[in-house]
């Protein structure tokens, strides 16, 4: 939600049990779903980062992989100008067996093109973003996909890195200006 967003970096951070309820009843839908679910996408920003173990574990217990937003991490930095370093990170879960065990693994991807809105409010509160460099290109189950954050799916260039090798392209989201996003994906699928 955009008070999570806020508080978090706020330094507050939302780490309440009707939050994690909430995550839990939807997990629990998508697990007991008369369609098996393979693959859940969660938003942008939507996990926190102290949540993922316990998560990854459920990912691998049940077999279903999960793309997530991970709640804005701060640390610190020793320069007057900025109160520290945040970072925006997507994590793909990927569960796998071996020797009859049920594993997952965790990979993470730092945003790499931030949108002037969100630019501000890091910025406002005397913050430093940093940057990611690369996309990340997943197989699993015979499906390969890349990634995406928000903001990243606006450059052509990077959306078409995977053109010929994706199946499919999967985009975490967290903003309210669905016809700007709608024009993206529609001309994504053309792509």
């Amino acid at each position: 939600s955009p008070d999570d967003f806020y508080s978090a970096l706020d330094k507050r951070p939302n780490r309440s049990y009707d939050r994690y309820k909430a995550f839990a009843r939807m997990f629990d839908a998508a697990v007991n779903s008369e369609e098996k679910v393979d693959l859940l996408v969660l938003p942008e920003n939507y996990l926190p980062f102290e949540w993922l173990p316990v998560v990854a574990r459920l990912c691998a217990n049940n077999q279903m992989a999960l793309v997530t937003g991970i709640e804005h991490i701060i640390t610190p930095t020793v320069t007057k100008e900025r109160r520290g370093r945040v970072y925006n990170l997507t994590a793909t879960i990927l569960p796998y067996m071996h020797d009859e065990y049920p594993f997952a693994a965790i990979s993470y991807h730092n945003k790499v093109e931030y949108s002037p809105e969100e630019k501000e409010q890091i910025e406002g509160r005397g913050y430093e973003f940093l940057n990611g460099n690369l996309y990340q290109l997943f197989c699993w189950k015979d499906v390969w996909f890349p990634v995406y954050c928000c903001f990243e799916l606006a450059s052509i260039q990077d959306r078409a890195l995977f053109q010929s090798y994706a199946d499919m392209v999967v985009a975490v989201e967290w903003n309210k200006d669905i016809p700007y996003f709608s024009n993206i994906v529609e001309s994504l699928t053309r792509d």
